[in-house]
């Protein structure tokens, strides 16, 4: 029987929403198609024994996703990706592009300065003029090549093929592609001791495709000045060496712009979020993660757990 597009949604079977990579991946899905096509829209539904997200709008089998989100891909605005190769990079840089971003924007084509949005804070600099970054960069400024997550994000956008972004969207996730790992997968945390390879030589694995789309929703948590410098939207709790990541899981169709909205959402950011103040909005299901250090260098996530 072949898989066609019902009036319930195309479901995505390989993206788990308690994993904050799915969750990436799958706003990412969300953000590349709804930059193609008015009216796409995101809800959540219990499959497989865990949340995955199922797409509306689109007329498209599943087999054919990750070729139609292939193309699109190509031609989106990436240039953000290669203004530096480290982030953080100068302040003063930012704010340039940031400003002319601005400028050649409008409501329909705001696509760079939305990404440099997501990038940090310019006006907030450390002793060395860098602007302050994303709590989203898991990985080191910059590597013995002087590579950063810009870098690291542009090769992966480059090179991401549409068979690997069908595997992550359709399929369950082997995580066995190198040079892709941006740190968002809690599975991606391996002690040396546990592992039969020297990962000092591959360097972590992870799914290639579920990246790349998670590059594209990294761009749904903005980074704003705050009271104590700049904060991230979705990241609170913070402790020494320590933050947490919490996202909503939603029942209702939702579209780009209303998610987006709902990630900023308060009550999320509480020890205990109340489900009487969230369930009018849809949610069905808070979930967090610690950010913690990993080493002198990178950052992890921990797996998640279930607040609301």
């Amino acid at each position: 029987m072949s898989q066609t597009v019902s009036q319930q949604g195309l479901l995505l079977p390989g993206l788990d929403g308690t994993n904050p990579l799915g969750f990436l991946a799958a706003l990412g899905t969300l953000r590349v198609l709804s930059l193609q096509k008015p009216g796409v829209k995101l809800a959540w539904q219990l499959a497989g024994g865990t949340w995955r997200p199922v797409i509306f709008g689109v007329q498209t089998a599943l087999p054919d996703l990750g070729a139609e989100l292939y193309a699109a891909i190509q031609t989106l605005d990436h240039s953000a990706w290669s203004i530096d190769k480290r982030l953080p990079f100068s302040a003063k840089l930012l704010r340039q592009h940031a400003q002319e971003a601005a400028r050649s924007a409008s409501y329909s084509c705001r696509q760079k300065a939305d990404i440099l949005a997501s990038f940090g804070v310019e006006y907030l600099e450390d002793n060395k003029g860098a602007f302050e970054k994303t709590d989203l960069c898991m990985v080191r400024a910059g590597d013995s090549a002087g590579q950063g997550l810009t870098a690291y994000a542009k090769r992966i956008l480059e090179t991401t093929t549409a068979d690997e972004l069908q595997r992550a969207l359709a399929q369950t996730w082997l995580s066995a592609d190198n040079q892709c790992a941006l740190r968002w997968d809690p599975a991606e945390d391996k002690p040396y001791a546990l592992q039969w390879i020297n990962p000092s030589k591959v360097g972590a694995l992870s799914e290639k495709g579920a990246n790349c789309l998670a590059l594209f929703g990294m761009v749904c948590f903005p980074v704003l000045p705050g009271l104590e410098g700049a904060e991230t939207t979705g990241f609170g709790l913070r402790r020494p060496k320590q933050s947490s990541l919490t996202w909503p899981i939603w029942r209702p169709a939702l579209s780009l712009a209303v998610v987006t909205s709902l990630l900023a959402c308060p009550e999320l950011q509480k020890e205990l979020p109340d489900p009487s103040r969230l369930n009018p909005l849809g949610v069905a299901a808070v979930f967090r993660c610690d950010r913690i250090m990993t080493s002198t260098y990178y950052a992890n996530f921990t797996p998640s757990r279930r607040v609301a």
